[in-house]
């Protein structure tokens, strides 16, 4: 599978989310996670933060985890959920109906997301994530973007002075460039700073969705 192929296939999964102003991480991995146990199987559990809070949703099977940026060993799972999104995870456990209360359900979508993510999850794209190494581009973790929609280093490396930083897999950027160049990009960095202004902010992860109405 093409390179190109895979990114049109993660493009169509936010697509689907646009409509409930969330992508796969930022507010929709409850339903994708619904989608990826129709397709693998196995348990929904969510990985809990060091506040006893329910941080993110994602797909238990056997000693594995599953979600949009892949299937890894439950260790190395949390370990690459905590360096993105500079959390404390304590544990997992099944999801409750009164987990991720903010986190959209409907179920009328997720015939959709599974024919989308059936076609993006696939051996071609665990390769391509691999263990957490190459989730950005030029391999390594996520990767850090500016107000101009630039990649300027690696999530968790801000310079001194710098604002808020919005982190992105190379498939959330991928996606987000499929749709609207550098502006795109842009625009998610904007919006990350005016919804989640404190770079210094503790606790749980605060989802802000890359959805943006214009590029200006």
């Amino acid at each position: 599978m093409q390179i190109v192929e895979l990114f049109e296939n993660q493009s169509n999964v936010y697509d689907i989310l646009d409509p409930l102003e969330c992508g796969p991480f930022d507010g929709g991995c409850v339903l994708v996670a619904q989608a990826l146990q129709q397709i693998h199987g196995g348990d929904i559990v969510v990985l809990v933060n060091d506040k006893g809070i329910a941080d993110h949703a994602a797909v238990k099977v056997g000693k594995n985890l599953i979600d949009f940026d892949g299937e890894l060993p439950i260790k190395q799972f949390v370990k690459r959920f905590e360096d993105n999104e500079s959390v404390n995870i304590k544990g997992i456990r099944p999801m409750r109906s009164s987990d991720l209360p903010d986190a959209p359900r409907d179920p009328e979508i997720i015939p959709e997301l599974v024919n989308a993510l059936k076609e993006s999850v696939t051996e071609d794209l665990r390769a391509w994530f691999g263990k957490g190494k190459k989730g950005g581009a030029g391999g390594g973790g996520w990767d850090r973007y500016n107000s101009k929609g630039e990649r300027i280093g690696k999530c968790g490396d801000a310079k001194p002075g710098e604002g808020k930083p919005k982190c992105l897999s190379k498939s959330r950027a991928a996606a987000l460039r499929a749709k609207g160049g550098k502006k795109a990009i842009a625009a998610a960095v904007r919006k990350k700073r005016r919804e989640d202004p404190n770079k210094n902010r503790k606790g749980a992860a605060k989802n802000v969705s890359n959805t943006t109405r214009k590029y200006k």
